[in-house]
């Protein structure tokens, strides 16, 4: 599935770079993050089934999460407040990009408890979502859920300095769930995929807040993407009882193929039904995908690079609205639009490719004997 999770975090790139391209390209962004979600609930059933069970093996399923995910977090939020000074000292003035920027011309408006908790959430991956909910009145100086008539008004989401790291903390809040959703009988985890779907369409209709909140950046709005995903593992699991199901796994290759035309044919399919199809047939062939793709080696070495290319990319893309002028008036070939988004996403895709040879592989193996030896730990059952 490596392959497919690289093209989705393209997508988010893309979307962040150029939003009017990103609508004739593969599956824009805030969909993709939703696909994100459908293949996370496989995996995560798929490793609790498999590898994580009993308490000990919770344990180091947290653990083992927790090192997959904070490292790259870290080290990317590092080079966010880095890279600015270091741009400063090569020129010899103050440089701020992106969200530093923000915080250098809105923060001095900011209550003082709404500053410390803002900085605490940047550093912390939960909780990221949160200042998607409210905005900075300017006039007041307060803060709101709701536009007052005739205010300017700053979305809080704007200080936050990893803007795209809001499914991050989603993310943590499915793992958190993930044990006890996977010890669930199949109709209570179809009446939350319901429940959640609900909840998707009825939050944004509440009187106050951002719609974009209620509607993509909080847990109950998600979780349906998630259940999916793990409704796919229940499927997958079907194959060792079920003869000919494990023999159409065995052609999952046509559905890899499946999968990838339906992510590129997204632009074009008709706008009212384009969601739900993708997202039901994306979730289906999720296990037929699985099976076909677990054993090619560079398709999961693809895969690894769609985290890093998702948290690194904002930065990437900040620093290119700085360079791109000087750049545009010495190369005219980079005043076109198309050839600015290629720059970012191959500029991306090598920080991403940096990042997981000398971060995320050393933490790999320690993590990966570190689980090893939490599982060891687990008690044997009572005979």
């Amino acid at each position: 599935m490596g392959i497919l999770r690289l093209l989705l975090a393209i997508s988010v790139v893309v979307h962040h770079r150029d939003p009017h391209l990103s609508l004739r390209f593969l599956v824009g962004g805030p969909f993709a993050v939703q696909l994100f979600f459908v293949i996370s609930g496989f995996y995560m059933a798929l490793v609790l089934d498999e590898k994580y069970r009993g308490s000990h093996g919770i344990r180091a399923f947290y653990g083992n999460r927790l090192l997959r995910l904070l490292p790259t977090f870290y080290v990317v939020l590092l080079l966010v407040l880095l890279v600015p000074w270091l741009a400063g000292l090569l020129l010899g003035r103050s440089i701020q990009i992106g969200q530093m920027n923000t915080w250098a011309s809105y923060g001095a408006q900011l209550p003082g408890w709404l500053a410390a908790a803002l900085k605490g959430l940047n550093l912390s991956p939960l909780g990221q979502e949160l200042p998607a909910a409210g905005m900075l009145d300017l006039a007041s100086h307060t803060a709101v859920f709701q536009a007052p008539p005739g205010h300017d008004v700053m979305p809080l989401y704007f200080f936050m300095l990893l803007p795209p790291a809001w499914s991050l903390s989603l993310e943590l809040q499915f793992y958190a769930l993930a044990p006890w959703l996977t010890r669930r009988s199949t109709a209570l985890l179809a009446g939350l995929f319901v429940a959640a779907f609900a909840l998707h369409w009825l939050l944004p209709l509440l009187p106050f807040g951002n719609d974009e909140f209620w509607r993509n950046r909080n847990l109950p709005a998600q979780l349906g993407y998630f259940l999916l995903g793990m409704a796919g593992h229940r499927l997958y699991r079907l194959r060792t009882s079920r003869a000919w199901l494990d023999r159409l796994m065995q052609r999952g290759r046509w559905f890899w193929a499946a999968s990838l035309a339906l992510l590129v044919a997204y632009p074009w399919l008709p706008l009212g039904v384009r969601d739900p199809l993708v997202t039901g047939g994306f979730a289906l062939a999720l296990p037929f995908v699985f099976a076909a793709t677990s054993s090619w080696h560079w398709d999961r070495m693809v895969g690894e690079l769609s985290y890093p290319l998702y948290l690194c990319h904002w930065l990437v893309n900040q620093a290119w609205y700085g360079l791109e002028p000087v750049v545009q008036k010495r190369i005219p070939a980079f005043r076109h639009d198309w050839v600015s988004v290629v720059v970012v996403v191959v500029i991306s895709l090598a920080l991403a490719a940096v990042i997981h040879w000398f971060v995320e592989r050393p933490v790999d193996r320690f993590r990966q004997r570190w689980a090893r030896r939490s599982l060891l730990a687990t008690p044997s059952p009572a005979i």
